[in-house]
């Protein structure tokens, strides 16, 4: 993080389960590209006193690890300034299997 007093973000990934594991899956996919790859989610930043600010477009670029391999950049904008965070495939990867574990084991709360 590159803002003070920001200490959350997020994306949107869905209203439904399907729509999360499908922009999971397209977020996945993005490690695949090019290095500079650009594409807009809808997002969200909490602040210091942890509410969240309003729907903002946040940037995730395609950007080249120091040490070899790709990981994806997300910048929030936050006024004039711009919150940066990291996420790693196997972070990504994490959640994509929690949320299948988590449909498994509650498949009502899933339910189409």
């Amino acid at each position: 993080m590159q803002v003070q007093n920001i200490h959350e973000v997020t994306i949107r990934l869905g209203s439904t389960t399907d729509e999360a594991l499908a922009t999971i899956a397209s977020i996945l996919d993005l490690y695949d590209k090019d290095v500079d790859t650009t594409v807009e989610f809808a997002g969200r930043a909490a602040t210091n006193g942890f509410r969240l600010g309003d729907p903002v477009t946040v940037t995730c670029t395609v950007v080249k690890k120091t040490l070899g391999g790709k990981r994806l950049q997300f910048l929030f904008p936050e006024g004039k300034r711009q919150a940066r965070a990291y996420l790693s495939k196997s972070t990504l990867k994490e959640l994509r299997t929690g949320f299948k574990f988590d449909i498994k084991l509650h498949p009502k709360q899933h339910r189409k």
